[in-house]
């Protein structure tokens, strides 16, 4: 049901702004973008809680480190 959802709103999303009239090819990065966030915050959520920790904990290194 979630996955449906998120269908939904990209495709009212991409609707609302190829009518405005922004570009294809910018419409198709930005929706991109939202599709794999989409699908991360879908994903984390499907997880028990104490694996989405372990995976919040195992990225905050490469988040906070600056890199060299």
């Amino acid at each position: 049901m979630d996955e449906a959802v998120v269908i939904i709103v990209v495709l009212v999303l991409a609707g609302a702004l190829a009518g405005y009239g922004m570009p294809p090819a910018e419409v198709l990065s930005l929706l991109a973008g939202a599709g794999l966030v989409a699908v991360a915050v879908v994903g984390l959520w499907a997880l028990p809680p104490r694996r989405v920790f372990h995976a919040v904990l195992r990225a905050l290194p490469a988040v906070l480190l600056p890199a060299d």
